[in-house]
């Protein structure tokens, strides 16, 4: 890879989606993991949120029916985003090598948060799997494990389920799971929750990285 500087994001469109890497992060619950971003091309050449169904297919919480992210804080950064990309909309490149390789060199050596917003598998295997390669550690959850085409995910992303009986189904397809509700499974409660009163952050953490990461155990967290 060429010496190429290192930035504060870098952003690309692809198949009617803006793709956001944010290299720099407050956020006091994952730290200063890279946050990977999926948002509608519509949304950003309108400026404003939307429907959510392209990066969020049939995900329980869509459309802002429990998403973390459409809440407080974390829905005022998503709508600051989206407003700042639509500013910047004339330098926002189609997906290419040249691309693809600005971001592989500034998530070389990083953690890696895949999935602030969206799908995380719609970034594709390729480019996840050449990521996690050259990453400190990811997370990643996704709630389109059900679906074969997905299967390669598993390595990756936890399969994000909301009751014990997906967690069953999900963990016979050979995904760790990420349970949000209640549960008296044996799950490990996320260290960066509330619940287990903030131990660490998703940085330090890294428990959430699928079948490849550092740990074979599923993970549970109250609704948030």
């Amino acid at each position: 890879m060429k010496n190429t500087k290192k930035t504060d994001s870098i952003s690309y469109v692809k198949d009617n989606i803006v793709f956001n890497f944010q290299f720099k992060s407050k956020n006091s619950k994952t730290a200063n993991m890279v946050q990977v971003f999926a948002i509608p091309l519509d949304w950003i050449l309108e400026g404003k949120i939307g429907n959510d169904k392209s990066i969020c297919f049939d995900c329980t919480f869509a459309g802002g029916n429990g998403c973390y992210v459409r809440k407080g804080q974390s829905m005022m950064g998503l709508i600051s985003k989206v407003k700042s990309l639509h500013r910047k909309l004339d330098s926002i490149k189609e997906y290419s090598f040249e691309v693809e390789e600005q971001i592989l060199i500034n998530c070389n050596g990083r953690f890696i948060r895949f999935g602030s917003y969206g799908e995380p598998i719609l970034l594709g295997e390729s480019l996840v799997s050449k990521i996690a390669s050259i990453a400190l550690g990811w997370t990643g959850y996704t709630h389109q494990w059900a679906y074969s085409r997905n299967a390669w995910s598993s390595k990756f992303f936890m399969a994000s389920v909301e009751g014990d009986i997906m967690k069953k189904v999900a963990n016979k397809m050979g995904f760790r799971t990420f349970l949000v509700g209640t549960s008296n499974d044996k799950s490990v409660v996320c260290p960066a929750s509330k619940e287990a009163g903030h131990k660490t952050t998703c940085e330090k953490c890294n428990l959430c990285s699928g079948t490849e990461g550092k740990s074979n155990c599923n993970i549970k967290i109250l609704p948030h």
